[in-house]
């Protein structure tokens, strides 16, 4: 964490992450804005608008079809369920997709209070007009192309040797052991 003009901590690198890790750090990272964690309808709409800058237009519908999608197919693997496409389609839009659309407004609204209360409406006013600037577009379609984690996933098992979560913590372990090795036969020299 670095300092911000205000002198509160925030998340470093912010300009160079995904939206959705984004995200994360704005909640977990950033103290504060005020002591009292009181902010104005104001700067709710600020973060807001925040937040419209940095989502992809259709975001939400395209990972609410992928959800359908599966949704479907899981359905159809019962045999009960064979030419049942229309029905389960129209199950999914009248009673899973409005849950769904319920619960990302209600994150979204989240989302721009923990914005208003750790950032001061000058540090909001700096994101938009870098997420709206053409070097902050460049960033964020990188981020909304769909296979940008798999992508970045991909680099990792490249350049790290990993294949998968699993080897990935194997060779943590390694690291810890050879630590502690070496720690041990510091002492007892």
């Amino acid at each position: 964490m670095i300092p911000s003009p205000a002198g509160r901590p925030r998340p470093t690198g912010i300009g160079i992450l995904a939206v959705p890790v984004l995200a994360v750090l704005l909640a977990a990272g950033a103290g504060p804005a005020r002591a009292d964690g009181v902010v104005s309808p104001g700067e709710i709409e600020a973060a807001r608008a925040l937040i419209d800058v940095t989502i992809s237009p259709g975001a939400f519908d395209r990972q609410l079809e992928r959800q359908k999608t599966r949704f479907r197919e899981r359905l159809l693997k019962e045999d009960a369920n064979k030419g049942r496409e229309a029905e389960i389609d129209a199950l999914f839009d009248t009673t899973v997709a409005p849950i769904l659309r319920e619960r990302y407004a209600a994150m979204l609204e989240a989302r721009a209070r923990v914005t208003a209360e750790t950032h001061t409406p000058e540090e909001i006013s700096q994101n938009i007009a870098f997420w709206s600037s053409d070097l902050g577009q460049a960033v964020m379609n990188v981020a909304r192309d769909d296979t940008f984690g798999d992508k970045i996933m991909a680099g990792m098992r490249e350049r790290l040797g990993m294949f998968d979560g699993l080897s990935l913590l194997n060779r943590m372990n390694d690291m810890g052991d050879a630590i502690g090795a070496a720690v041990t036969a510091k002492e007892s020299r």
